[in-house]
């Protein structure tokens, strides 16, 4: 059965941080951004062996009709190019090296997630081949639930660990906004002077 949609918005607010907390921030964001190029790198490696494919290329020439539709998914199918195929890829990675030691699977999932949308955007034409993230370009995580990992609970941003405050801002939208329930829980950093964390609720 269906999960019932309910009316989402975003409410951002600033976090109260240590200069302990902007270092721990400042190596998880590296570490997302070390894990989202490898997901990036093996969702273009899978994504141009598919392109280069004969069947791919049989597919091209065919015109446009349900038949050219069912052989470009029967091309996706046999390479995995998929975002649960670089979703497993960037867990395996993650429990490999030290990244294990800075992301949970929650935000793992998001990071595979982004990497591929971009380059299934890149695949349908829709934007250009996406790049690989330079020290210090990747800015933002994002938890998949509010059950767990990256998520705020109790006016805080919470994180493996890490527990963040809110500043709270006396108005009435503000106070509506963390009243409601969160979705999920994205932390930004630019860089860090206090932080700022956006809860989708």
């Amino acid at each position: 059965m269906p999960r019932a949609t309910t009316p989402s918005f975003i409410a951002e607010v600033p976090l109260r941080t240590t200069p302990l907390d902007e270092r721990e921030l400042a190596i998880r964001l590296d570490a997302a951004r070390n894990l989202y190029n490898a997901a990036l790198g093996e969702a273009l490696r899978v994504l141009d062996l598919m392109r280069q494919s004969k069947d791919w290329q049989r597919a091209r020439k065919m015109p446009k009709s349900k038949r050219r539709s069912a052989a470009f998914k029967a091309c996706v199918e046999r390479f995995g190019f998929k975002s649960s195929t670089t979703d497993r890829f960037a867990i395996a990675c993650k429990n490999a090296c030290s990244i294990g030691d800075h992301m949970t699977s929650n935000e793992t999932q998001k990071v595979a997630l982004r990497a591929f949308q971009a380059v299934q955007q890149y695949g349908f034409g829709e934007r250009g081949r996406p790049r690989f993230k330079r020290f210090g370009t990747l800015r933002s995580v994002e938890g998949k639930t509010s059950a767990a990992g990256l998520r705020f609970k109790d006016a805080a941003v919470e994180w493996d660990g890490l527990r963040m405050p809110i500043i709270a801002a006396e108005d009435r939208w503000q106070a509506h906004a963390l009243a409601c329930r969160t979705k999920y829980c994205l932390l930004c950093g630019a860089p860090f002077a206090d932080g700022a964390a956006g809860s989708r609720s």
